[in-house]
């Protein structure tokens, strides 16, 4: 018999409570871990003789079957706390028998821990944040039945959605979790580390069908801590459920004013018939501005693919949106005589901004299903909203919304006053598609085709509007060189001289800087205030490079070089954003237009002038020439008289 350690089967150490999974227990050996049939055996040793079709038999131990078993699955499987010794020992006729063995901790869920406390708290809530990855679950506010002078960290224990989380710091606070200095509170807070991997994120992620995220409707959570009042020690314990928004504080959307629903009529782009289209509208409006008795800058944000739906709070947290809203960002925004600061407007799509009339996500080569729809929900907003300066209305959105954004610009071209799309997916070239489903994260296969679909036509439009691309290289959902890339180079090609472009070789997050990131995440560097470098527009005009158009991937920055305009120079995307003008803009377009004119109108008239000079000229030299063949002929009519005289060509008798 060989006997060998159940610690690498089992792979359990400390774990969260009575259920201890083991994973299947053949994992490490010859036998199949699928295919086993038996019953249960009696007896206070054999917990499950086990067979399969390759004639192994696993005969299982326990040493304490109320504190663990195995399951019939192969699961090892906590019933108290306590400690037990497991073995199992696999069997097959003309092979050495292999006795696997091992103890185990079984120890007590925090929701046990929170349902035997002293006392139970009153209510808890979570809280939910933005971060770089989407939202993540940071912080638990407890509400108490008594007043407490003090928490204890090492003591507090949070599991939350089934993971047991690490306790950053606790301390006294308000209802909504506002760290406060008051010697007693009867609300407390927990605070949790919270990365990429472990967020406790409330969201629900669909892989298979819309790509989507939605709020998860179950959400277990669970709380324990220790308490100081006076001399006198409590632990107080909370279970609950923050599934679908419930027990949630989320201070980022708070801000929001949820506005009414845009509703209109139009008609689908495949079907030809009217259809009823309704959008989700959020907007965060600064009372200094409403008060500051001038007109203020609007920041529009389109969503990318997986932040549509239903509720605006998705569109919201999903890519980090609420950033746009914090001192960081806002402070770059000035009006003079005005407060600092600008409106933020949200428009959420129930499927896909590339959704081209049948529901799918598109391949970004054809019109959008929402085009008219956002301008009029755009429009109501301003009418609801008539502190907004527009010229100073800014578009911008991610993949999906970057597509949108470019969209957007050239159906109305002289609405906004600039753009920065991040990861833009509007095609340079036609697609072709195989498939059914989704064209960006489905099951479609798409290639590109010679045919422009970003066409020269599309490209006069774009060229004179202020636009501010970023991309990483690395992007595999939206490759750079079938979509940004070559749309730059042909802005710039067209006479662009205001149009910007920070390329990354691949996209950190401030949040998780350790994390590795897709390369499609580079709104990161957008909202965290990181577009600071650009590209060389020269080097890119003048290059042939099919594949990289003389882009050079520049970390941490997107470029080695400073935007300049008119002889200023921007630090980053929000600055340059800020100074951009509608009015302006259309001004100097009018002014470069009616000078082209000019320059065209005194050319003609200088050739004309000069066609005529050339045209009198000729007439002169014409006279000149017809008067000395005049002469010549005279003379040639001439005869000598016997005298010597000369006589004229008179035939008249003398």
């Amino acid at each position: 018999m060989i006997k060998k350690s159940l610690a690498l089967l089992l792979g359990i150490g400390l774990t969260a409570g009575l259920i201890v999974s083991a994973g299947t227990v053949f994992a490490a050996e010859k036998p199949a871990k699928k295919g086993w049939v038996g019953e249960v055996t009696e007896g206070d040793a054999v917990i499950y003789e086990l067979k399969n079709a390759d004639g192994w038999t696993a005969k299982w131990h326990s040493s304490d079957k109320d504190v663990a078993f195995v399951t019939k699955e192969g699961k090892v499987k906590g019933r108290a706390p306590g400690e037990a010794e497991i073995s199992v020992e696999l069997t097959k006729k003309g092979r050495s028998s292999v006795t696997l063995e091992g103890s185990i901790e079984v120890l007590p869920t925090i929701a046990t821990l929170a349902r035997t406390a002293d006392e139970q708290a009153e209510d808890a809530k979570v809280v939910v944040r933005g971060f770089d990855w989407g939202p993540g679950v940071d912080q638990v506010v407890l509400t108490l039945p008594k007043r407490v002078d003090k928490i204890a960290k090492k003591d507090a224990v949070v599991e939350t959605k089934g993971v047991i989380r690490t306790v950053k710091s606790v301390f006294l606070s308000d209802a909504e979790g506002n760290r406060i200095e008051d010697a007693q509170s009867k609300y407390v807070s927990v605070m949790l580390e919270t990365d990429s991997a472990v967020s406790g994120s409330p969201f629900d992620y669909d892989f298979e069908t819309t790509f989507m995220n939605s709020w998860t409707p179950d959400y277990p959570f669970s709380v324990r801590i220790l308490t100081k009042r006076g001399e006198k020690r409590m632990t107080y314990g909370f279970s609950g459920n923050c599934g679908n928004k419930t027990n949630m504080i989320s201070p980022d959307t708070a801000d929001w004013k949820k506005l009414a629903a845009y509703t209109g009529t139009y008609e689908n782009p495949i079907t030809k018939q009217q259809e009823t289209v309704t959008l989700q509208r959020a907007a965060y409006e600064p009372v200094s501005l409403l008060g500051d008795s001038v007109k203020n800058p609007l920041v529009i944000w389109l969503h990318g693919q997986g932040e549509g739906g239903t509720d605006p709070d998705v569109a919201i947290l999903g890519n980090k949106v609420s950033a746009l809203t914090k001192d960081v960002i806002q402070t770059h925004f000035t009006t003079t005589n005005g407060a600092q600061g600008a409106y933020v407007f949200i428009a959420q799509t129930p499927t896909y901004w590339m959704d081209e009339g049948n529901g799918l996500n598109g391949a970004g080569d054809n019109p959008s299903r929402y085009t008219e729809a956002l301008m009029d929900a755009i429009r109501t907003y301003l009418a609801e909203n008539p502190d907004v300066d527009t010229d100073r209305i800014y578009l911008t959105g991610c993949s999906n919304g970057g597509y949108m954004t470019m969209n957007m610009l050239i159906r109305y071209p002289d609405f906004f006053a600039a753009a920065i799309p991040n990861c833009e997916a509007y095609a340079f070239n036609k697609v072709s598609t195989t498939g059914n489903g989704s064209a960006m994260g489905g099951t479609n296969q798409t290639t590109s085709t010679d045919t422009r679909w970003l066409t020269d036509k599309k490209i006069k439009k774009l060229k004179d509007i202020p636009i501010w691309f970023l991309a990483s290289a690395d992007d595999s959902i939206v490759t750079p060189s079938a979509f940004e890339l070559p749309a730059y180079q042909a802005l710039l090609q067209a006479g662009a001289d205001n149009t910007w472009f920070s390329y990354y070789d691949q996209v950190r997050m401030k949040d998780d800087p350790a994390a590795e990131v897709m390369g499609h995440w580079v709104w990161v560097y957008f909202f965290n205030d990181e577009a600071t470098g650009v590209q060389d527009p020269a080097v890119i005009k003048a290059s042939t490079d099919p594949v990289n158009f003389g882009f050079v991937p520049t970390a941490g920055t997107g470029g080695s070089l400073k935007a300049t305009v008119n002889g200023r120079v921007y630090e980053d995307c929000y600055d340059w954003l800020n100074s951009q003008n509608l009015q302006e803009r259309i001004a100097k377009q009018a002014a470069e237009k009616a000078a082209k004119q000019q320059a065209a109108a005194e050319k003609k008239q200088a050739e004309e002038e000069q066609k005529k000079s050339d045209g009198q000229s000729t007439e002169d030299k014409k006279a000149t020439d017809n008067k000395k063949s005049s002469d010549n002929k005279q003379n040639t009519d001439t005869t000598d008289n016997a005298d010597g005289t000369q006589a004229t060509g008179n035939t008249d008798n003398q």
